[in-house]
Order: structure tokens, then C-alpha cells, then sequence
């Protein structure tokens, strides 16, 4: 059976586009984050003195609610490596310091070995 060439090309070109999309749609996909800002103005005593502190919560998917537990934790760019949110408190430390955030108040508390403690409120940026 002689079929010809000109038949041939289109059904040719059809079979690689069609491998092509599904050699494409097999692929896994990273999932998108979805990335929520916090801008802390926290004010450290004894030495009186502000910083501006950014939390960074990264979630795999959206947050379904304000309390999502499914996220990636930073501050100031710096990954935070564990965390324990119990209702609407977030406690982590980083280096010496510990932080507590109020998820619902959006303030910020901090402690650093006793000798210097901050308290401040957030703002959300993004």
C-alpha cells in the first residue's frame, strides 16, 4: 500500500505535537507559594533604639485561613528552621533572640537572653 508523501506530513507532524504535549503534561510541577509579608517596627530596650524587622511566611498553596500551619517561616531573609503556632501565637527563636508573633494582633515580642527584650506592631506588605 503506497500512501502519498503529502498525506504522510500532516499525520507526522499531528504524532510529534501530540507526544510532545503529553511528554509535557506528565511532567511534575513545583508547587506555586504563595508569599505573605510582614513589616515589624520593633523597639529594643534597654538600648531605645527601632528596627525594622520582615517576616516572610511562604505556603505551598493559599492560605486557606489566617491560621494556615503548611508555611515556610523567615526572618529578615534568614530561614527559621522550626516554629510552634498554638492558636493564634507563633513562638520561634533565631540565633539567641526568641520571637513570639500575634498572628491576629500582628505585634511582635522578642527576648534576647534577658539582657534585651523588643516589642512592636506589623504591618502586612504584600
Amino acid at each position: 500500500m503506497n500512501i502519498p508523501l503529502r498525506f504522510l506530513r500532516p499525520l507526522t507532524a499531528s504524532l510529534v505535537l501530540a507526544t510532545n504535549l503529553l511528554f509535557v503534561s506528565c511532567q511534575p510541577t513545583a508547587p506555586k507559594l504563595e508569599r505573605v509579608q510582614w513589616q515589624c517596627a520593633a523597639f529594643y530596650e534597654p538600648a531605645r533604639s527601632i528596627w525594622n524587622r520582615t517576616v516572610t511566611f511562604e505556603y505551598a498553596n493559599q492560605p486557606s485561613s489566617s491560621h494556615a500551619t503548611d508555611f515556610k517561616l523567615s526572618i529578615d531573609q534568614v530561614p527559621v528552621h522550626g516554629y510552634n503556632l498554638e492558636n493564634d501565637i507563633l513562638q520561634t527563636h533565631l540565633d539567641s533572640e526568641r520571637i513570639t508573633l500575634n498572628l491576629t494582633s500582628k505585634t511582635w515580642s522578642s527576648n534576647f537572653r534577658g539582657m534585651s527584650s523588643s516589642q512592636g506592631q506589623c504591618e502586612v506588605l504584600s
